[in-house]
C-alpha cells in the first residue's frame, strides 16, 4: 500500500472515530441519530475528558450502561429522567460508591452495584443525556466533576456545585418563589456550634477541599406544604427537578438529595435512602419526608 493510500485511509478512519465520540466527548450525534432523536436537546462540543478508552470497560459495565441509556431514547430528556430513575427504583443504598480522597487517588467509576443520593441522581443525569455508551460515560464525568478532570477536587462535593464551573449542570428555581429564604454559608467548615471559628483542616467535613463562601436559597417547609395541600404549586416544579433537603449545618447546603416525581397531584421524592426501612431507590411523599425538615432547595437540569 503506498504512503498515500494508508494517510487517506488514517484520514477517514480518525474522522470517523471523531463522529461516533470515540478519542472524543462524542455529545454530538451523527446525522442519523439526530433524526432518530429529533425530540432530544442537542448536546454541545466540550472539551476532551479524563475518560477510558472503551477498551478498558468490562462486559458487565457495558451492558449495565447500555440497558439503561436504551430507555425511551426518542423521549424529551426530562421524560428519559422519569422513566429511567423509575428504572432504577429498588437499586440498592450504599453509603460510599465511589473511591478518592484526600489521600487516596480518585478513580472513575461507571458502574453501579449500589447508589447513594448524589451517585443516583449523577447517573440519571447523565444517562438522560447519551444514546452510546460513550456517550455516558463523558456525560457522567461532566456530571460529577468540573472542568472535566477526574480528580478528588474537582468532584462536585455540594449540591451547590451543580450552579459553579464547567458545566453548569442545573439552575436555581428557589428564588422564584416569594417565601424563598436566603443564607450565607462557608460550605466545608464542621465546628461543634459552640466553638470559635476558624479554617483549619481538620474542622472540615471533607479534608482537601477548600472552603466555599456561598449563598443559598431554600424554601421553608411551612409555605411549601401549604402550596402542596392547595395544588398550586404543580405549575412550577416538575417531574425531572431535583431536590436537595436544606441542611441547617453552616458547612452543608443540603443533607441529601432526589428527584421531584408527580403523581397525579401527589409530589414524590424518588431518592436512594439511606434510612433503615428502605437502603434503596424508593419513592417516598415529599409532604411526609419533609415533616421534621426545614425546607428543599430546588434545582432544574438544564436540558
Amino acid at each position: 500500500m503506498s504512503n498515500n493510500k494508508a494517510r487517506t485511509i488514517l484520514i477517514k478512519r480518525r474522522a470517523f472515530l471523531t463522529t461516533i465520540g470515540v478519542g472524543g466527548l462524542g455529545l454530538c450525534q451523527t446525522a442519523s441519530a439526530k433524526q432518530r432523536h429529533r425530540h432530544a436537546q442537542p448536546h454541545h462540543h466540550i472539551p476532551p475528558s479524563d475518560a477510558p478508552p472503551l477498551t478498558a470497560l468490562s462486559e458487565a459495565t457495558r451492558q449495565q450502561i447500555s440497558q439503561l441509556i436504551a430507555i425511551a431514547p426518542h423521549r424529551s430528556r426530562q421524560e428519559r429522567i422519569v422513566l429511567m430513575s423509575q428504572f432504577m427504583k429498588g437499586t440498592p443504598y450504599l453509603a460510599q460508591p465511589l473511591i478518592g480522597s484526600a489521600t487516596t487517588q480518585e478513580e472513575l467509576i461507571l458502574s453501579w452495584r449500589g447508589v447513594n443520593c448524589m451517585t443516583f441522581v449523577e447517573i440519571i443525569l447523565a444517562a438522560s443525556r447519551s444514546f452510546t455508551v460513550e456517550q455516558f460515560i463523558h456525560a457522567l464525568i461532566a456530571t460529577r466533576y468540573r472542568h472535566h478532570h477526574v480528580t478528588f477536587t474537582e468532584r462536585r462535593h455540594f449540591y451547590s456545585d451543580w450552579l459553579y464551573g464547567t458545566p453548569i449542570l442545573c439552575r436555581d428555581l428557589s428564588p422564584h418563589f416569594p417565601y424563598a429564604q436566603h443564607i450565607s454559608k462557608t460550605l466545608n467548615l464542621k465546628l461543634p456550634p459552640t466553638s470559635p471559628a476558624n479554617t483549619a483542616p481538620e474542622d472540615r467535613y471533607l479534608p482537601g477541599i477548600p472552603l466555599k463562601k456561598r449563598l443559598i436559597t431554600y424554601l421553608p417547609t411551612k409555605p411549601l406544604l401549604d402550596n402542596l395541600h392547595h395544588h398550586t404549586i404543580k405549575t412550577h416544579i416538575k417531574s425531572g427537578d431535583v431536590i436537595g433537603i436544606y441542611s441547617p449545618l453552616p458547612g452543608l447546603d443540603v443533607f441529601h438529595i432526589g428527584l421531584a416525581i408527580w403523581r397525579g397531584h401527589e409530589l414524590l421524592f424518588r431518592n436512594a435512602s439511606s434510612l433503615p426501612e428502605h437502603r434503596y431507590v424508593v419513592d417516598t411523599p415529599l409532604a411526609d419526608y419533609l415533616k421534621e425538615r426545614r425546607g428543599i432547595v430546588l434545582y432544574r437540569p438544564i436540558l
